[in-house]
């Protein structure tokens, strides 16, 4: 009797089926390994591309933000050269004036559109220095040419001088 026992050869497994187990789990771990590579992969792109994202819209907000700061001292420095333009003719005017009166300041500012022009300026002054010997003549014509210009109560007494303010309107 040659051959094998029928013990055996019923107990055995063929060979086919126990490689073709073997291959598909061989294969669920290739995809399995497949699935990871490619979800690391697609994390680490995301990661990536947030990044990018993120380095641009930073980079795009300083230029903004540097631009808005150029714009907003480009205004205050032409306003500031508006401001001067104002008071260097005011200054000019004064020493083309030295006997300034309010009537005299008043047409200048009309003459030149002061509040049309400086719509930030609410009004203006002539600042008079009085000594304190000739304080109670500027008094009297204080009260008289100009009502209401010094109040109920008279001006304060100081060694040398009395700073008087008025504003001029617009007439």
């Amino acid at each position: 009797m040659g051959g094998t026992s029928p013990v055996t050869s019923s107990v055995a497994t063929p060979p086919d089926l126990k490689s073709a187990g073997y291959r598909r789990a061989r294969r669920v771990r290739l995809w399995i390994a497949f699935a990871a590579v490619l979800a690391l992969g697609g994390i680490v792109a995301t990661i990536l591309a947030s990044r990018a994202v993120a380095n641009n819209d930073a980079s795009t907000s300083r230029r903004a933000f540097v631009q808005a700061s150029n714009q907003i001292v480009a205004t205050l420095r032409l306003a500031i050269n508006h401001e001067d333009d104002l008071v260097v003719a005011a200054a000019a005017f004064d020493l083309d004036n030295p006997n300034l009166s309010n009537a005299t300041f008043a047409r200048w500012t009309s003459v030149i559109g002061a509040f049309e022009r400086y719509p930030e300026l609410s009004g203006m002054g002539i600042l008079t220095f009085v000594p304190l010997s000739r304080l109670h003549a500027f008094e009297v014509h204080a009260r008289e040419y100009l009502p209401g210009l010094l109040g109920p109560n008279p001006p304060a007494r100081r060694p040398a001088l009395l700073l008087l303010r008025h504003r001029i309107s617009e007439s």
